[in-house]
């Protein structure tokens, strides 16, 4: 992943906050929120991924007030997002201020939008943990659940794309 590259910012953040380097989490979730907000506008649905992860990692690194400004932008953009969006925030945020451990790796797993779907067109398979399927060597775009479903979309499918 390319850390200059503005589009990733949001997954970077994601990363950071799973190896536990909050203060990284927090520069690259402030970039995506700065970035989002040139390229979509302060009305952005697409807001509240930025602010959630900015209220955790601040509330985890003990900047209160931070944490307080995350929260308060958070719920400024909630009408705009869905309501899965809104019950998963909700339930997190939640658990975090009952929270005695707010250490606890258990409370927000950032990783439940970077699960990857086999990319074998006819397999429905979803990853259930963080990079459990493997990734096409070649041009690390395709993952897959398993060599059987790699072996059919070769034949398929991915052939034609791999080689450009």
């Amino acid at each position: 992943m390319l850390k200059n590259d503005r589009s990733n910012y949001k997954h970077i953040a994601y990363v950071a906050m799973l190896e536990k380097n909050y203060k990284e989490a927090v520069f690259y979730a402030n970039a995506f929120v700065k970035h989002v907000t040139m390229t979509h506008g302060p009305q952005s649905n697409m807001l509240s991924d930025g602010f959630s992860t900015l209220f955790m990692c601040n509330y985890i690194l003990g900047n209160k007030e931070a944490a307080k400004k995350s929260l308060k932008l958070l719920k400024k953009v909630e009408p705009l997002c869905t309501a899965e969006d809104k019950k998963y925030f909700r339930r997190k945020i939640t658990q975090y201020l009952s929270s005695e451990s707010v250490n606890d790796s258990t409370f927000y797993d950032p990783t439940h939008c970077l699960l990857k779907k086999c990319s074998y067109v006819e397999c429905k398979n979803v990853e259930t943990k963080y990079k459990e399927f493997k990734c096409c060597v070649n041009c690390q775009i395709c993952y897959y659940c398993c060599k059987d479903c790699q072996v059919k979309d070769w034949r398929l499918f991915h052939k034609e794309i791999c080689r450009l």
